[in-house]
């Protein structure tokens, strides 16, 4: 994954019109911390999620493009730190979840500005005692827009994390993977941008 971030950002830089590149990273978590995380959320992180916690706890990488004399912070690539990783409120979310009548835990994983809150989606498996960290299906990372409709985003953590660095975090990337058509704005910054941080549609 450094590599690909790697690339991403010599990408960037090589831009003419991409300005204020700015990278903040934390020290890995211990192993018990995680373990800690796991027993007071009562389930088992992904394996991806937790080599990627005990390499950095978080990270957070903006970019801007300059359009004439101003300056547009466009670009985010983030993932929240181990203790910003948050369960949401079932309460909270749209009842099409319910419709299964199966539980489910979801835990924030981002909260991405232009589209919602990114998530690890965790659902029960059938027959099992809820109380068991083991019950629970291996997640998949969801999407929980602003109006509290929730979509499918991608299998798990290590393709979510490949799709987000290949977009260069670029406003409302998601809606480029999911089909949905962008706002004005993002459009516009977009087109700017070209094939250089952009997967083929």
């Amino acid at each position: 994954m450094d590599t690909l971030l790697s690339s991403m950002v010599h990408s960037l830089d090589s831009h003419p019109q991409v300005c204020d590149i700015d990278i903040k990273t934390q020290t890995p978590v211990l192993e018990n911390e995680l373990s800690s995380w796991e027993y007071k959320h009562c389930v088992f992180l992904p394996t991806d999620l937790k080599e990627y916690y005990l390499t950095q706890n978080g990270m957070l990488l903006t970019w801007s493009i300059k359009v004439g004399t101003n300056i547009y912070r466009v670009g985010r690539v983030a993932i929240c730190e181990l203790k910003e990783m948050v369960m949401i409120e079932i309460n909270h979310i749209t009842k099409q979840l319910l419709l299964s009548n199966l539980p489910v835990k979801i835990i924030r994983i981002d909260e991405n500005p232009s589209v919602g809150s990114i998530c690890l989606l965790y659902k029960d498996r059938v027959g099992m005692e809820i109380d068991e960290k083991s019950i629970w299906e291996e997640p998949i990372i969801v999407l929980l827009r602003h109006g509290g409709k929730m979509e499918f985003l991608t299998k798990n953590f290590t393709n979510y994390l490949r799709l987000m660095v290949a977009y260069a975090g670029l406003e409302e990337w998601p809606n480029r993977v999911q089909g949905v058509p962008l706002s004005p704005v993002a459009k516009q910054w977009h087109y700017i941008m070209g094939k250089l941080t952009l997967i083929e549609d």
